[in-house]
């Protein structure tokens, strides 16, 4: 699959739910972004029980993405969408869970290797890494993972995780990025297994994490 906006995309209106997907085998090159599950406040409906596994990346925006705040379309930038405090759960909360990527290469990659963003009432939940090499691209010039407001350009990020639950990274390995290979904020279990970093532009610490409420981290160098 070559060029163009996204190369696997699921939602954004996804109000009838999208379950039980698989996505594998593939050569994904000069696309935006890799793997894409985008949806907001307002619009409902779950995304579940997706896999991903064996496919190769070249020359993407960010490669992994689940935006709970996806601001495109007709009221997209409403307070409702963008507002980062918690609001009541009903039929119309997106929810994003048990979504796992394996055996996965990404190369000059150029803002992140993957951003996972869940609502403040709705965490993203249950999400698994196994497998994955991640190298940033040279000389990126900042761009937007994913479609959101309030959200700075990246450029050779690691992973940005906000507002996650239950998600785990084994045997990852991140290189040439800048700051931590693992940006975690707002959330509950996370694991780290063999992860490491190569030829990283700061001294920034490896993982960093803000506002985690418990974490389990095994053999991570």
């Amino acid at each position: 699959m070559v060029h163009g906006h996204g190369v696997v995309v699921i939602g954004s209106e996804m109000s009838g739910d999208i379950r039980n997907v698989t996505i594998s085998n593939c050569v994904f090159e000069g696309t935006d972004r890799g793997i894409r599950m985008k949806s907001r406040r307002g619009r409902g409906g779950v995304i579940e029980d997706i896999r991903i596994n064996n496919i190769v990346m070249k020359d993407v925006l960010c490669p992994f993405i689940a935006n709970l705040y996806y601001y495109c379309g007709p009221k997209g930038k409403d307070k409702y969408v963008w507002d980062k405090t918690p609001y009541p759960i009903t039929k119309d909360t997106p929810a994003f869970r048990r979504i796992h990527f394996s055996n996965i290469t990404a190369r000059e990659v150029r803002a992140a290797a993957g951003f996972l963003y869940g609502l403040a009432e709705m965490y993203v939940e249950d999400v698994s890494f196994e497998n994955i090499s991640i190298s940033m691209a040279k000389n990126a010039e900042p761009g937007m993972p994913d479609m959101m407001s309030n959200l700075e350009p990246m450029a050779q990020r690691g992973f940005f995780c906000s507002n996650v639950k239950d998600i785990s990274f084994s045997n990852v390995t991140i290189s040439n990025h800048k700051g931590p290979a693992f940006y975690v904020e707002n959330a509950f279990n996370v694991e780290f297994s063999r992860c490491k970093t190569k030829n990283a532009k700061n001294d920034d610490p490896m993982v960093k994490l803000i506002n985690v409420i418990y974490r389990l981290q095994l053999s991570s160098k």
